[in-house]
């Protein structure tokens, strides 16, 4: 279960959202893509992936339950440095 929340508030910002089911394998969001805020993993895992210079995807980091990601300066046209991608089936909580 992935969770997307503009603010980080704790236990009120988790409840604010609603939670959906996911296939594991599914991009959260591509690399170089706008800045969606923040993530907060409720269960399964999550990969953060970067491309190399031939093309094969590099694993970077496997994030387990309670970790929080994504980027945080939506406002400015930020995007995305690496890809976040479902590693198994999960819950997303946006």
């Amino acid at each position: 279960m992935v969770r997307k929340s503009s603010a980080i508030t704790g236990a009120d910002a988790l409840r604010s959202r609603a939670i959906g089911r996911v296939s594991g394998g599914e991009g959260i969001y591509p690399e170089g893509s706008q800045a969606q805020g923040l993530f907060a993993v409720l269960d399964g895992a999550v990969h953060f992936e970067k491309l190399d210079r031939a093309g094969h995807r590099v694993l970077l980091h496997v994030a387990p339950p309670g970790f929080w990601f994504g980027e945080i300066a939506t406002g400015g046209g930020a995007t995305t440095m690496v890809t976040a991608r479902r590693y198994r089936h999960a819950r997303e909580r946006r």
